[in-house]
């Protein structure tokens, strides 16, 4: 039903392909290979959701794939999305689909020590087309405040490797699959504030020091549970104009302008009252002026 629901959704710009439930096979991944066009991973918005898609991204990249990942709302697939949410917003999830090494890259930084996080990062990086390692080693640089030189020769090894032999060097973070699976599930239980702390010394490290911030660190945990890519918008909103005097409460402001986060429907009904009767009276206020950037990627 997931791949109807996006073939139907995209009148045909997109055609969904689905294996057997989550487990995609080499085979598979070599008939993709052959057809030359990256595919987008739209796998459930759950726990096994994003390790399929971890394990999905080593099995497509050693056929020279760089493959999306489109992200939905918490508990929603593809055809979830389409029933409830209509054939738009499941256009725009695949049409806004970010880089699935992306994902994978923030994973490693936000969940592991610098010194794991670097060759982890760059053996990510690594899979990637050539044209891809320059922004993935300044991000990996900046979001760990490591020198590019550092990162350089994790990249090099890795990009070693992977010239080599492709498919052997993927057999490592395929085992690796269960390590991932545990980080993922111990980052979703942190509370807001510290989840979302990595993020919020990168772009501004006034952010947790302010009164508003766990406000709005539970809004960025409520956006990003509802499929909105939250890193992205955040930093494109700080790289447009830098924050103001109260840099949580200016934040806050502007991702509520800008995202249509439904703040009655956070995960378990964790909502903090900062963050839903918070949210709830900026949604009814005229946001800051200024320009208002794309807050997804498309």
């Amino acid at each position: 039903m997931d791949a109807i629901a996006v073939t139907i959704a995209t009148a045909g710009s997109h055609v969904g392909v689905a294996p057997l439930g989550t487990s995609l096979t080499n085979e598979q991944a070599a008939h993709l290979g052959r057809l030359g066009v990256d595919p987008i991973v739209a796998t459930d918005a759950d726990l096994a959701g994003q390790v399929a898609a971890e394990r999905d991204f080593w099995l497509l990249t050693p056929y020279g794939l760089d493959p999306g990942y489109a992200q939905f709302p918490e508990g929603l697939d593809p055809a979830d999305m389409l029933a409830l949410r209509g054939p738009t917003r499941l256009r725009e999830a695949l049409v806004g689909a970010r880089p699935l090494a992306e994902v994978l890259v923030e994973e490693r930084l936000a969940n592991l020590p610098p010194a794991r996080a670097i060759p982890a990062a760059a053996q990510v990086v690594a899979a990637r087309p050539s044209a891809q390692w320059a922004a993935g080693t300044d991000q990996i640089s900046s979001r760990l405040q490591a020198s590019m030189a550092t990162v350089r020769r994790a990249l090099h090894s890795a990009v070693t490797e992977w010239n080599h032999d492709p498919r052997k060097a993927v057999q490592k973070p395929l085992q690796n699959i269960t390590e991932v699976r545990v980080r993922l599930a111990a980052a979703a239980t942190r509370p807001p504030q510290e989840r979302w702390a990595p993020l919020a010394a990168e772009l501004d490290p006034r952010l947790v020091r302010q009164g508003d911030w766990p406000a709005l660190a539970s809004l960025m945990r409520d956006a990003q549970s509802q499929g909105y890519d939250v890193a992205a918008a955040a930093r494109t909103l700080v790289a447009d104009e830098p924050l103001g005097e109260f840099p949580a409460q200016d934040l806050r402001y502007r991702l509520v302008a800008r995202l249509d986060v439904d703040i009655d429907a956070s995960p378990q009904g964790t909502s903090t009252p900062d963050s839903s009767t918070g949210a709830a009276r900026e949604r009814k206020q005229p946001a800051p002026a200024g320009p208002r950037p794309p807050g997804r990627r498309h």
